[in-house]
């Protein structure tokens, strides 16, 4: 059996999200080369093993919390306030319960689970 990590960074895409995922070789947020287009990304792990010269993976074990790539958080106040014309946001956090989204350094609005991290940097190192 080997475990492998991977990071699973989200990008803004037409309807929904895009990903791009890569092998690492540790969650060390700080040497990690984050691209200039994501605004989130969360790490998990594979257990992989030889089964008769077939190779089986598991799905994503170990998550971890979505981190948010210099977001800031905001509430339905908030939103309301600053983007009064969004009137799909504000009826979509009523509809689904947000309590709290972010807004992405890539302009877009994602909801703000539980667990969830904000993740201040300097600049990105892509």
């Amino acid at each position: 059996m080997k475990i492998k990590t991977f990071v699973d960074f989200s990008l803004p895409g037409v309807f929904m999200p895009e990903h791009s995922v890569h092998e690492v070789e540790s969650r060390d947020v700080d040497n990690l080369a984050i691209p200039k287009s994501a605004f989130a990304f969360k790490f998990y792990d594979v257990k992989y093993f030889d089964d008769d010269g077939d190779t089986l993976s598991s799905g994503q074990l170990n998550v971890s919390p979505r981190h948010y790539v210099n977001a800031r958080k905001m509430t339905l106040e908030n939103v309301m306030s600053e983007y009064p014309d969004a009137k799909i946001l504000h009826s979509n956090m009523r509809c689904n319960d947000w309590d709290v989204v972010v807004l992405c350094r890539t302009g877009n609005f994602q909801p703000f689970g539980e667990g969830d991290v904000l993740l201040e940097l300097e600049s990105p190192t892509e």
